[in-house]
């Protein structure tokens, strides 16, 4: 019973920190171990004087913390006083994942910044999600930036982010992450029972 008080709360916080689904964070906590844990007693430090990498959006800021030879991501909170939420990250690549991950979902999926481009593609299974989504956003004083959602292997998804200088670079790129994994996508055969949707963009 513990364990799977502590599961849950594992996965209601992976929602959080990610934007994805229940049902997708449990899973993705469940299969993987080593999945972001959030701490109990936080360090009392100020995560701004130990970040190694860190990414804001609107009035919240993601951090990658390196203190006492640990390795930790802290999203502040909105409000003052508010101090969010810290998760403990196995290793520097891990934690570096994870705040990119968290810049990404925020550029897919809340209305801050210019939205460019934009293509999704819904998930066919029964998971009632998004399979593939990439956008371009341009966010003032941050630059352009080009960024995927891809959940083509059931596992919660992998993010890819990057940034640009220029809009026409951005498109490019855009467009190649976009004719790369609807190549592959559109040449498997589909699921017994399921048919083919299209992209949508806008």
């Amino acid at each position: 019973m513990t364990s799977d008080r502590s599961a849950k709360k594992a996965a209601r916080a992976r929602m959080a920190a990610t934007g994805e689904a229940y049902s997708t964070a449990r899973r993705v906590v469940q299969a993987r171990p080593d999945h972001p844990a959030p701490l109990a007693r936080p360090p009392a430090i100020d995560p701004r004087e130990h970040a190694v990498q860190s990414h804001h959006w609107g009035a919240q800021t993601c951090y990658l913390i390196h203190y006492q030879d640990r390795y930790s991501a802290w999203i502040t909170g909105a409000g003052p006083g508010d101090q969010g939420q810290v998760y403990g990250m196995a290793s520097e690549a891990a934690g570096r994942d994870f705040v990119d991950g968290w810049l990404a979902t925020q550029l897919l999926h809340t209305g801050w910044g210019e939205r460019i481009a934009h293509i999704f593609l819904l998930s066919p299974s029964t998971r009632n999600g998004i399979l593939y989504e990439a956008g371009v956003v341009q966010v003032e004083d941050s630059g352009i930036w080009v960024t995927c959602f891809d959940d083509t292997s059931n596992d919660g998804g992998t993010r890819t982010l990057g940034t640009f200088g220029h809009v026409q670079d951005a498109l490019e790129e855009f467009a190649a992450l976009a004719e790369q994994f609807f190549g592959i996508w559109f040449s498997q055969p589909p699921e017994p029972g399921h048919r083919r949707s299209r992209p949508r963009t806008h």
